[in-house]
């Protein structure tokens, strides 16, 4: 899936896109969302679009993919009262394979379409930027005719029950929980500018601090959220003023402002301040999302267990880490542990009373 030009993993990669991406004063937004698409997807046309994308990446062991491809997604039954009913239409939501199997039969169509756009108009242009996160398209158009184009071949000729609903905008644009627009980075850089998008319906219910939830989910989320404001927010203003909204809004949950103050002095209030710390995370998660793989990129073995006593003297990242001293590597298997950074080893907890009474059976 991710060898396709349209993935994407989420809007944090499409930011990183378009911190480096410059683009014309002219260029079109054109954002899309695919009607219903779960329950539009033909099973059998699916399944020959999956082929054919296995066979366009040489993907091994393909014939066997496919075969439990097909029993997986032509034997899905559910049960309503008494009655059970199998499933004859569409993909089932609920199954692993759902997301993957529509992302694939997207991405076929696509590239299909593009290539009917350039059989009808030899002078198409292809967009400048294109991406789709599983129903969710957005893309940069150099010419509004061919965004249109795009749009018509989409909803008529790929496959007749898939259909798109699009806007075209030359201002702004909205894609998952980012606004793209051009802005003052755009009219300086021809860098777009980017802010976080929340919906006029969110009611902002966050973990109430009265919850019995343990004490560091609390910390923990809202150093996150704070973190999404500041990578998703270009103009150091736009994150302030999110800061705001989202100070008062823990307010009124309950917490306290000393407590939320220990959280927010980390993240500073002087835009200039703020322009730094986002490069800096900007930094991090151009690693984080780096498609090239390194030898010291290969993730380290984990190994888990459940607590117990004999712990306390048997160390397992001692024994488990890539050595010749240690007592394993006579195992013919012991290169796939040497090959790797040192294990990591985590304990789960023993059954407590507790936990036996939170049990729901």
């Amino acid at each position: 899936m991710i060898n396709f030009p349209s993935f994407i993993r989420d809007s944090n990669e499409m930011v990183l896109h378009l911190h480096k991406l410059k683009f014309e004063n002219n260029v079109h937004f054109f954002t899309a969302d695919v009607v219903n698409l779960y329950p539009s997807i033909d099973i059998n046309a699916g399944l020959i679009e999956l082929e054919e994308a296995m066979q366009k990446f040489n993907t091994p062991n393909s014939s066997f993919i496919l075969e439990l491809c097909k029993w997986t997604l032509r034997n899905n039954y559910f049960s309503f009262g008494n009655n059970i009913y199998k499933q004859i239409k569409g993909v089932a939501m609920g199954q692993s394979i759902a997301v993957t199997f529509a992302c694939i039969y997207m991405s076929m169509l696509e590239l299909k379409c593009f290539t009917r756009c350039l059989l009808l108009n030899p002078n198409f242009e292809v967009p400048l930027y294109y991406k789709r996160f599983i129903d969710d398209i957005f893309s940069i158009w150099r010419n509004k005719q061919d965004a249109i184009l795009f749009e018509s071949q989409m909803n008529k000729n790929m496959h007749p029950n898939i259909s798109i609903t699009s806007t075209i905008s030359t201002k702004e644009s909205i894609f998952l929980d980012v606004l793209i627009y051009k802005g003052t980075l755009f009219s300086k850089s021809k860098l777009l500018d980017i802010r976080l998008f929340q919906k006029p319906i969110n009611k902002y219910q966050y973990i109430p601090h009265s919850s019995f939830h343990t004490k560091f989910v609390f910390k923990s989320f809202i150093s996150a959220e704070l973190h999404r404001y500041l990578i998703k927010c270009t103009n150091a203003f736009d994150f302030l003023n999110m800061r705001k909204l989202f100070f008062g809004r823990l307010f009124r949950r309950g917490y306290t402002s000393d407590y939320l103050n220990r959280i927010f002095e980390k993240f500073p209030l002087n835009p200039s301040e703020v322009s730094i710390l986002r490069e800096q995370q900007i930094s991090k998660l151009m690693k984080k999302y780096s498609f090239t793989k390194q030898d010291d990129d290969i993730p380290p073995l984990a190994y888990k267990s459940c607590y117990k006593i004999i712990h306390k003297y048997v160390i397992l990242h001692k024994i488990l880490r890539p050595s010749e001293e240690a007592p394993l590597h006579m195992d013919p298997d012991w290169h796939l542990i040497t090959d790797r950074k040192n294990p990591i080893v985590c304990y789960t907890n023993n059954i407590s009373i507790g936990g036996l009474l939170n049990r729901s059976k």
